[in-house]
């Protein structure tokens, strides 16, 4: 449980940090990027030496990795987009939202989950709870296709995550290749659309690169306790990944109120007991 909590805390920290961006001059870009290299830099740290050619030879965790990374700096950056131009709130339930694709895709489609009532229940009763904890009155800002971009693709990558981790990645050394070749790629790609765009020149400010450095920790610490909850939670991933993104909705919405002074309406209150209530339901369903 406690690896869930932790991906739950780093996870919501950067809703909280995106929001931030806007009030210090961050070139959002430009932190994504570094972001993403410092998490490969934590990344290699951590297994120091652990890693050998001798690992690569699984072609399946490779491809897909490389596929994260693509998915993660291009949902990463929608993400802050919508967080700042939208609201945090809006870009919350777009991307938690997204918890019934992966949920119905294993339910159906993994012979190590299966289906049941109370899931079901619990997706349902989950829809409402996300809406109505980040509903804000009056908001004229809000256009679909990006929201829906960024729901489609954090479903595909919540797939592609679990998926790739249940059936490809065989040890240690391969749930930490997991962990960090996703934001190799990322920070590659990112590189070279940032050097398209400025011509070969960069030049990358001080508040920039110190939000970049944090948010690659807070970045590598979400996936990475993601996986390990993955691996020592006895509950299947169609519970798994809608308690997380659950969670995930509910703290950032509290983190808001306390640190951000964002104001909670009377429908939010709402939002939080029901998606509390959906979180109740699968874990209850987990112990019948």
């Amino acid at each position: 449980m406690i690896y869930l909590i932790l991906s739950l805390l780093s996870s919501s920290a950067i809703f909280i940090l995106f929001k931030t961006f806007t009030q210090y001059n961050v070139n959002t870009f430009q932190a994504i990027v570094i972001n993403y290299f410092t998490a490969t830099a934590l990344g290699v740290f951590l297994v120091s030496g652990e890693l050998t050619s001798g690992e690569f030879h699984y072609s399946p965790l490779i491809r897909n990795g490389a596929l994260l990374g693509f998915l993660f700096i291009g949902l990463f950056y929608l993400m802050a987009k919508i967080s700042q131009e939208m609201g945090a709130g809006i870009s919350s339930v777009a991307t938690k939202l997204s918890l019934v694709i992966p949920a119905i895709f294993f339910m159906f489609f993994d012979s190590g989950d299966s289906f049941s009532w109370f899931k079901i229940l619990a997706l349902i009763v989950a829809i409402p709870g996300i809406y109505f904890t980040v509903y804000s009155e009056g908001s004229g800002k809000f256009k679909l296709i990006l929201p829906l971009i960024l729901f489609l693709g954090s479903g595909m990558l919540d797939i592609i995550l679990a998926y790739t981790d249940q059936h490809f990645s065989h040890s240690n050394s391969d749930k930490i290749l997991l962990t960090f070749l996703p934001f190799t790629v990322a920070g590659l790609t990112g590189l070279i659309i940032l050097l398209i765009k400025k011509k070969g020149s960069l030049k990358f400010t001080r508040p920039t690169i110190i939000a970049g450095f944090i948010l690659g920790f807070i970045n590598f610490a979400s996936i990475f306790f993601l996986l390990k909850t993955f691996d020592s939670l006895d509950l299947t991933k169609s519970q798994i990944i809608p308690i997380n993104n659950l969670g995930i909705v509910m703290l950032s919405s509290l983190a808001a109120f306390l640190l951000l002074k964002e104001r909670l309406n009377r429908t939010n209150k709402i939002g939080l007991i029901i998606s509390g209530s959906a979180i109740l339901i699968l874990l209850i369903e987990s112990y019948i």
